[in-house]
């Protein structure tokens, strides 16, 4: 088994070694390159006190990042600024290696559900390799993605393998939950996967209550205080976004268009193609009814003529 692991992180590092000499890009310039707070080590108490943006040399940064806040990464950002400076090079590099290590914990979670080298070896090459990836691996900003999901499978992974009689899941979890949180919002969703994995292993069953109340209480109430808690705090720190992109809509034609971008993003997981280095409200126009919350065929057409359009351009949306 472990020289399939170490051929899951050969692939996931060889599939993105040809991002290392490439500079910084897009949103890089202003959350790395512009961003004074990760210059020093020192700084770090401001990283966890202040939004994404507060140390942008760039009024107009500071404004469209201050409804942000990911301490984990621009903490991260810091330590390569200690070895690297501003050398590219170090930043694509720990990206690398994080998409490195997501895969291999993939890979370690389905053979541990599955007990099958075969489905495990799979689904982590599929991953390792899978071009919806793209964006998040060679663009620095989006180390966001990256650690969040680190964090995720990580939780996923002691939950299926822990020893319940030790007590491990009861710190490990909220711990790992709280470091996705400072990652990026996106981590929110693992009480819901951890829920999943327990009905699917049978460790949750709605026809014996009382272990559906015990495991309820050993393991989601822990998160559901961390859960709390990093709300707390962000509400305290982040502001309204000075920019709403989506300004003038309806609640429901917000919620057709974020049906639409879910679209989306199921299509590329299937269909990688095309694909765009950038996704933002130029790309996904928003959805004004049910009937135009399609997941993006049109836009796939669209972007495949070559309209401009569908380009990019060369908006910003933030820190990933």
């Amino acid at each position: 088994m472990m020289w399939l692991a170490i051929v899951v992180v050969l692939v996931a590092v060889g599939s993105y070694a040809n991002s290392l000499p490439n500079g910084f890009l897009m949103d890089d310039h202003y959350n790395v390159v512009e961003n004074a707070e990760i210059r020093s080590l020192g700084n770090i108490g401001r990283i966890f006190s202040h939004p994404v943006g507060a140390g942008s040399d760039s009024s107009y940064e500071r404004r469209i990042n201050q409804n942000y806040w990911r301490p984990l990464v621009l903490t991260s950002y810091a330590l390569d600024h200690q070895i690297w400076g501003l050398n590219a090079i170090g930043y694509h590099l720990t990206n690398v290696l994080l998409h490195a290590l997501v895969c291999l914990l993939l890979f370690l979670l389905v053979h541990r559900l599955t007990e099958r080298r075969t489905a495990a070896s799979a689904a982590a090459l599929l991953f390792a390799l899978h071009p919806v990836h793209t964006e998040v691996v060679n663009l620095v900003t989006y180390r966001t993605e990256l650690m969040a999901a680190l964090f995720v499978l990580a939780a996923l992974l002691v939950n299926a393998t822990s020893n319940r009689r030790l007590g491990i899941d009861l710190i490990a979890l909220p711990l790992l939950y709280a470091l996705g949180l400072l990652s990026k919002e996106t981590a929110v969703t693992l009480p819901g996967w951890l829920l999943l994995q327990d009905f699917a292993c049978g460790r949750l069953s709605f026809v014996v209550p009382r272990a559906l109340l015990r495991r309820g209480a050993r393991t989601y109430v822990p998160l559901l205080l961390c859960l709390i808690g990093y709300f707390a705090v962000r509400a305290a720190l982040v502001q309204a976004p000075a920019m709403d992109f989506f300004s003038g809509l309806t609640a429901w034609e917000r919620a057709w268009s974020m049906l639409k971008i879910y679209g989306l993003y199921i299509r590329l997981m299937l269909w990688p193609w095309p694909l765009l280095t950038f996704y933002d409200w130029t790309v996904m126009r928003p959805a004004v009814s049910l009937a135009d919350a399609g997941p993006g065929w049109a836009w796939g057409r669209c972007c495949s003529l070559g309209f401009s359009s569908c380009d990019g351009g060369d908006a910003h949306a933030g820190p990933g």
